[in-house]
C-alpha cells in the first residue's frame, strides 16, 4: 500500500496539503496527551483515574461528530475542517490556565477539546475522500485516515517521551499552538488545490438515512467500528496500568507502551495489499483472527520477562486492531454514496464512542477490584463473543466470506 499511497499523493496536491496539515496538528495533540498521562503516572494514580483520563480523551467527540453532521448539510467539508482546527487552537487556553494554577483536575479536561475537534472532522473527511478519490483509491483513504489519527500519538508521543521532564510543559503547549497554526495554513492550501482539481458542483441533497432501509452490507459496515471498540477499549484504557506489572519497568515505560501502540496502529493498514482490500473487508475469519490476536498480545504483557518484549507485544496487538480499523473504514466509504458517507461515518463514530465509554468505565471499576489483567479478560472476551455473533448474523444476508 505504501507505494500506491505515494503515487496518490503525487497525483493529488490537495491530499498532500491535507495530510501534512493533520499530521502537524496531531503532533501537538500528542504532546498534550503526554503531559496528561505523564502527570497521572508520576502521581501513581489508580487504574480508575487512568480509565477516566482515557474516557475524556475520546468521549467529547460524540458531540463534535453530531454537530459536524448537522453542519455538513449547510457547510462545505473544508469549512468544517477549518472550523475544527480553529477551535482546537482556541482550546489550548485551557491547559495553559490549568498549568498556571496547578489544576491537575482541570488538565484532565484538555484531551476533551482535542476529542471534540476530532469528532468534528469525521464527516467532512469522509466526504472529501469519497468525492476526491477514485473507487480504487479508497483503500488508500483508509490508510491515510489511520495515519492522521495515529500521528496524534506516534509523532506527538515520540517527541513527548523525549522532551517530557526536560522541557517546560508550557513550552510543549506552545509547540502545540504552532502546529495548529501551520495546520490551518495548509488546510487553506488544500482547499484551493481541491477547488482547482474539481469543478464546483451543486451540493448533494439531503438523503433519508434510516437503519431499516440500509442493505445488510451497509449495516455490517456501520457496526464494525463499534465492535472493534467493544473488544479493544478495555485493554487500551488500562495500558498504563499494565506498565508497573512488568519486571524492572523504567520510569517512562507507560509512555513507551503508548508509543508502541501508535506505531502498531500506523503499520496495520500498510501491510494490507490494496488489490485485495475489497475481499478482505468481507472476510469474517480474518477480522476475528485479528481481534483474537489483539487480546492475546495484551494479556501476555504482564507475563513477559523484559520491557522490550512487552513493547513488541503492544506493537503487534495494534497491528492486528488497525487491520480491522482500516477494513472497517474502507467498508464505510465503499458501501455508501457521497451524500450518505459523512452521515454513516459520523454515526458509526458515535456508536464507537458510546461503546468505548461504557466499556472503559466498567473496566476501570473492575480493575480497581480485580486488577487490570482480570478486567481485560472479562470485558474483552465478552466483546469478542459479541463481535463474532454480529459477524455471523450478517454473513448470509450480506454474502460475506467465512
Amino acid at each position: 500500500m505504501f507505494q500506491a499511497l505515494l503515487c496518490a499523493l503525487r497525483r493529488h496536491p490537495w491530499l498532500r496539503a491535507l495530510g501534512c496539515g493533520f499530521i502537524l496538528s496531531s503532533v501537538g495533540n500528542g504532546l498534550t496527551f503526554v503531559i496528561v498521562f505523564g502527570e497521572l503516572l508520576r502521581s501513581q494514580a489508580p487504574p480508575s483515574s487512568l480509565a477516566l483520563a482515557y474516557l475524556l480523551a475520546f468521549s467529547p467527540g460524540f458531540i463534535g461528530s453530531l454537530l459536524s453532521e448537522k453542519l455538513s448539510l449547510r457547510c462545505s467539508p473544508f469549512a468544517l475542517l477549518l472550523l475544527s482546527e480553529s477551535l482546537g487552537l482556541c482550546g489550548l487556553a485551557l491547559p495553559f490556565w490549568a498549568l498556571s494554577h496547578h489544576q491537575t483536575t482541570l488538565l484532565l479536561l484538555t484531551p476533551g477539546v482535542a476529542a471534540f475537534c476530532q469528532g468534528m472532522i469525521v464527516p467532512p473527511l469522509g466526504q472529501l475522500f469519497k468525492g476526491g478519490l477514485k473507487r480504487e483509491e479508497l483503500p488508500l483513504a483508509a490508510g491515510l485516515e489511520t495515519l492522521f489519527f495515529a500521528a496524534n500519538v506516534l509523532f506527538g508521543i515520540g517527541l513527548g517521551v523525549l522532551l517530557y521532564g526536560r522541557v517546560a510543559t508550557k513550552t510543549l503547549l506552545l509547540l502545540d499552538a504552532m502546529s495548529f497554526v501551520s495546520s490551518l495554513l495548509l488546510l487553506v492550501v488544500a482547499k484551493k488545490a481541491f477547488t482547482r482539481s474539481r469543478p464546483p458542483g451543486s451540493p448533494h441533497p439531503a438523503v433519508p438515512f434510516h437503519w431499516r432501509t440500509l442493505q445488510p452490507r451497509q449495516q455490517r459496515a456501520m457496526l464494525m467500528l463499534p465492535m472493534l471498540a467493544l473488544v479493544g477499549s478495555p485493554a487500551m484504557a488500562l495500558l498504563p496500568a499494565l506498565a508497573p506489572q512488568l519486571p524492572q519497568a523504567g520510569e517512562n515505560i507507560g509512555l513507551s507502551l503508548l508509543f508502541a501502540r501508535s506505531l502498531g496502529q500506523l503499520f496495520g493498514p500498510f501491510i494490507l495489499p490494496v488489490t485485495r482490500f475489497h475481499a478482505m473487508s468481507h472476510s469474517n475469519s480474518l477480522q476475528l483472527g485479528c481481534l483474537c490476536g489483539f487480546i492475546l498480545c495484551y494479556l501476555s504483557v504482564p507475563l513477559v520477562p523484559s520491557e522490550s518484549i512487552a513493547l513488541l507485544l503492544i506493537f503487534s496487538a495494534h497491528v492486528c486492531s488497525n487491520v480491522v480499523f482500516a477494513l472497517a473504514s474502507y467498508g464505510l466509504m465503499a458501501n455508501f454514496s457521497q451524500a450518505q458517507v459523512g452521515m454513516a461515518m459520523a454515526r458509526a463514530y458515535r456508536w464507537q464512542i458510546l461503546i468505548s465509554a461504557a466499556s472503559t468505565l466498567s473496566c476501570g471499576l473492575l480493575a480497581d477490584r480485580l486488577g487490570a489483567s482480570a478486567a481485560i479478560i472479562l470485558l474483552s472476551l465478552f466483546g469478542l463473543l459479541l463481535a463474532a455473533g454480529v459477524m455471523a448474523n450478517y454473513r448470509r444476508d450480506a454474502g460475506l466470506i467465512e
